[in-house]
Protein backbone atom coordinates (compact mmCIF):
# COMPACT_ATOMS: atom_id res chain seq x y z
CA UNK A 1 0.00 0.00 0.00
CA UNK A 2 2.83 2.36 0.92
CA UNK A 3 4.48 1.65 -2.44
CA UNK A 4 1.25 2.44 -4.31
CA UNK A 5 0.81 5.73 -2.46
CA UNK A 6 4.41 6.68 -3.15
CA UNK A 7 3.98 5.81 -6.81
CA UNK A 8 0.94 8.06 -7.09
CA UNK A 9 2.79 10.86 -5.34
CA UNK A 10 5.75 10.51 -7.70
CA UNK A 11 3.45 10.63 -10.74
CA UNK A 12 1.72 13.74 -9.39
CA UNK A 13 5.06 15.44 -8.82
CA UNK A 14 6.23 14.51 -12.32
CA UNK A 15 3.06 16.01 -13.76
CA UNK A 16 3.62 19.26 -11.83
CA UNK A 17 7.13 19.51 -13.26
CA UNK A 18 5.84 18.82 -16.77
CA UNK A 19 3.18 21.54 -16.45
CA UNK A 20 5.76 23.99 -15.08
CA UNK A 21 8.09 23.28 -18.02
CA UNK A 22 5.23 23.64 -20.49
CA UNK A 23 4.25 27.03 -19.03
CA UNK A 24 7.81 28.27 -19.36
CA UNK A 25 8.02 27.45 -23.07
CA UNK A 26 4.47 28.48 -24.01
CA UNK A 27 3.71 32.20 -24.58
CA UNK A 28 1.58 33.68 -21.81
CA UNK A 29 -1.07 35.86 -23.40
CA UNK A 30 -3.24 36.38 -20.30
CA UNK A 31 -2.81 40.16 -20.47
CA UNK A 32 -4.73 40.19 -23.76
CA UNK A 33 -8.33 39.40 -24.59
CA UNK A 34 -8.75 35.91 -26.00
CA UNK A 35 -9.07 36.98 -29.64
CA UNK A 36 -6.06 39.25 -29.30
CA UNK A 37 -4.06 36.44 -27.69
CA UNK A 38 -5.07 34.02 -30.45
CA UNK A 39 -4.08 36.48 -33.19
CA UNK A 40 -0.76 37.34 -31.52
CA UNK A 41 0.13 33.66 -31.05
CA UNK A 42 -0.60 32.92 -34.72
CA UNK A 43 1.40 35.94 -35.77
CA UNK A 44 4.32 34.68 -33.65
CA UNK A 45 4.09 31.30 -35.38
CA UNK A 46 3.56 29.21 -32.24
CA UNK A 47 1.24 26.20 -32.22
CA UNK A 48 -0.06 26.67 -28.67
CA UNK A 49 -0.41 29.54 -26.22
CA UNK A 50 -1.31 29.95 -22.53
CA UNK A 51 -4.34 32.06 -21.60
CA UNK A 52 -5.65 32.28 -18.03
CA UNK A 53 -4.48 28.82 -17.02
CA UNK A 54 -5.55 26.94 -20.14
CA UNK A 55 -3.61 25.80 -23.19
CA UNK A 56 -5.08 26.68 -26.56
CA UNK A 57 -3.94 25.70 -30.04
CA UNK A 58 -3.47 28.16 -32.87
CA UNK A 59 -4.22 25.37 -35.36
CA UNK A 60 -1.05 26.17 -37.28
CA UNK A 61 -0.19 23.16 -39.46
CA UNK A 62 3.20 21.46 -39.33
CA UNK A 63 3.76 21.95 -43.04
CA UNK A 64 4.94 25.10 -44.74
CA UNK A 65 2.58 28.06 -44.28
CA UNK A 66 0.01 28.52 -47.02
CA UNK A 67 0.66 31.07 -49.73
CA UNK A 68 -0.74 34.49 -48.97
CA UNK A 69 -4.29 35.07 -50.18
CA UNK A 70 -6.14 38.33 -49.67
CA UNK A 71 -9.96 38.38 -49.62
CA UNK A 72 -11.37 41.83 -50.42
CA UNK A 73 -14.61 42.51 -48.54
CA UNK A 74 -17.01 45.23 -49.55
CA UNK A 75 -20.21 46.31 -51.25
CA UNK A 76 -21.40 45.17 -54.68
CA UNK A 77 -22.25 48.83 -55.31
CA UNK A 78 -18.78 50.16 -54.54
CA UNK A 79 -16.93 50.89 -57.83
CA UNK A 80 -13.60 51.04 -55.99
CA UNK A 81 -13.50 47.32 -55.21
CA UNK A 82 -11.85 46.22 -58.46
CA UNK A 83 -9.41 49.13 -58.46
CA UNK A 84 -8.22 48.41 -54.92
CA UNK A 85 -8.03 44.67 -55.59
CA UNK A 86 -5.84 45.27 -58.65
CA UNK A 87 -3.51 47.57 -56.73
CA UNK A 88 -3.13 44.90 -54.06
CA UNK A 89 -2.24 42.30 -56.72
CA UNK A 90 0.39 44.54 -58.24
CA UNK A 91 2.05 45.63 -54.99
CA UNK A 92 1.73 42.51 -52.82
CA UNK A 93 2.24 40.01 -55.65
CA UNK A 94 -0.17 37.47 -54.20
CA UNK A 95 -3.61 36.06 -54.94
CA UNK A 96 -6.36 38.61 -54.33
CA UNK A 97 -9.96 37.40 -54.32
CA UNK A 98 -12.74 39.78 -55.36
CA UNK A 99 -14.64 37.46 -57.72
CA UNK A 100 -17.88 37.97 -55.74
CA UNK A 101 -17.98 41.47 -57.27
CA UNK A 102 -18.79 39.98 -60.69
CA UNK A 103 -22.41 39.43 -59.61
CA UNK A 104 -23.09 43.12 -60.20
CA UNK A 105 -24.51 45.98 -58.12
CA UNK A 106 -28.12 44.77 -58.18
CA UNK A 107 -27.56 41.07 -57.45
CA UNK A 108 -29.01 41.27 -53.92
CA UNK A 109 -32.03 43.25 -55.15
CA UNK A 110 -32.85 40.67 -57.84
CA UNK A 111 -32.47 37.82 -55.34
CA UNK A 112 -34.82 39.59 -52.92
CA UNK A 113 -37.41 40.25 -55.66
CA UNK A 114 -37.25 36.63 -56.83
CA UNK A 115 -37.75 35.23 -53.33
CA UNK A 116 -40.57 37.65 -52.52
CA UNK A 117 -42.31 36.70 -55.77
CA UNK A 118 -42.27 33.11 -54.49
CA UNK A 119 -43.90 34.28 -51.27
CA UNK A 120 -40.85 33.63 -49.12
CA UNK A 121 -39.80 35.66 -46.07
CA UNK A 122 -36.21 36.78 -45.47
CA UNK A 123 -35.41 33.84 -43.11
CA UNK A 124 -36.96 31.40 -45.59
CA UNK A 125 -35.02 32.88 -48.51
CA UNK A 126 -31.76 32.34 -46.62
CA UNK A 127 -32.49 28.61 -46.70
CA UNK A 128 -33.00 28.60 -50.48
CA UNK A 129 -30.60 27.04 -52.96
CA UNK A 130 -29.44 30.38 -54.37
CA UNK A 131 -28.55 31.84 -50.97
CA UNK A 132 -26.87 28.62 -49.81
CA UNK A 133 -24.81 28.43 -53.00
CA UNK A 134 -23.57 32.04 -52.78
CA UNK A 135 -22.83 31.67 -49.06
CA UNK A 136 -20.79 28.51 -49.65
CA UNK A 137 -18.87 30.17 -52.49
CA UNK A 138 -17.92 33.21 -50.41
CA UNK A 139 -17.16 31.24 -47.26
CA UNK A 140 -14.90 28.78 -49.08
CA UNK A 141 -12.65 31.60 -50.26
CA UNK A 142 -12.92 33.46 -46.96
CA UNK A 143 -11.70 30.37 -45.12
CA UNK A 144 -8.78 29.98 -47.55
CA UNK A 145 -7.66 33.60 -47.10
CA UNK A 146 -4.75 34.59 -44.90
CA UNK A 147 -5.72 38.29 -44.97
CA UNK A 148 -8.95 40.21 -45.45
CA UNK A 149 -9.41 43.85 -46.40
CA UNK A 150 -12.76 45.51 -45.77
CA UNK A 151 -13.23 48.46 -48.10
CA UNK A 152 -15.58 51.00 -46.52
CA UNK A 153 -18.41 51.66 -46.78
CA UNK A 154 -19.75 48.12 -46.35
CA UNK A 155 -22.99 46.58 -45.21
CA UNK A 156 -24.08 43.84 -42.81
CA UNK A 157 -22.58 40.98 -44.82
CA UNK A 158 -19.24 42.72 -45.12
CA UNK A 159 -18.96 43.39 -41.39
CA UNK A 160 -20.03 39.85 -40.54
CA UNK A 161 -17.31 38.49 -42.84
CA UNK A 162 -14.74 40.85 -41.37
CA UNK A 163 -15.58 39.95 -37.77
CA UNK A 164 -15.59 36.23 -38.56
CA UNK A 165 -12.16 36.48 -40.21
CA UNK A 166 -10.67 38.50 -37.35
CA UNK A 167 -12.05 35.96 -34.87
CA UNK A 168 -10.35 33.18 -36.82
CA UNK A 169 -7.00 34.89 -36.36
CA UNK A 170 -6.66 36.12 -39.93
CA UNK A 171 -4.99 39.47 -40.58
CA UNK A 172 -7.94 41.83 -40.92
CA UNK A 173 -7.47 45.33 -42.36
CA UNK A 174 -10.18 48.00 -42.29
CA UNK A 175 -9.70 50.44 -45.16
CA UNK A 176 -11.13 53.88 -45.91
CA UNK A 177 -10.21 54.71 -49.54
CA UNK A 178 -10.28 58.52 -49.17
CA UNK A 179 -11.11 59.69 -45.66
CA UNK A 180 -12.35 58.24 -42.41
CA UNK A 181 -16.00 58.39 -41.47
CA UNK A 182 -17.56 61.40 -39.83
CA UNK A 183 -18.58 59.17 -36.92
CA UNK A 184 -15.66 57.31 -35.29
CA UNK A 185 -15.90 53.86 -33.68
CA UNK A 186 -13.47 52.53 -31.05
CA UNK A 187 -14.28 48.89 -31.87
CA UNK A 188 -12.20 49.11 -35.04
CA UNK A 189 -9.36 48.17 -32.69
CA UNK A 190 -10.31 44.55 -33.41
CA UNK A 191 -8.71 45.12 -36.82
CA UNK A 192 -5.07 44.31 -37.52
CA UNK A 193 -4.81 47.75 -39.07
CA UNK A 194 -6.99 50.74 -39.98
CA UNK A 195 -5.93 52.77 -42.99
CA UNK A 196 -6.97 55.92 -44.85
CA UNK A 197 -5.74 55.92 -48.43
CA UNK A 198 -3.97 53.24 -50.44
CA UNK A 199 -0.48 54.19 -49.31
CA UNK A 200 -1.33 53.50 -45.65
CA UNK A 201 -2.99 50.19 -46.52
CA UNK A 202 -0.02 48.93 -48.51
CA UNK A 203 2.37 49.99 -45.77
CA UNK A 204 0.38 48.06 -43.16
CA UNK A 205 0.12 44.94 -45.31
CA UNK A 206 3.74 44.85 -46.47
Amino acid sequence: MAGLIQGLADRAEARKKKVAEWRMRTPNMSHLGFQGAFAEARKAGVKTFFWHGTEYTTRLADEEPAARKVYVIGSLRNPRIQVIAQELREHLECEVFDDWYAAGPEADDYWKAYEQARGRSYPQALQGHAAKNVFKFDRTHLEAATDVVLVAPAGKSGHLEFGWAAGKGKRAFYHFPDQDEERWDVMLQFATGVSVGMEQLLEQMS
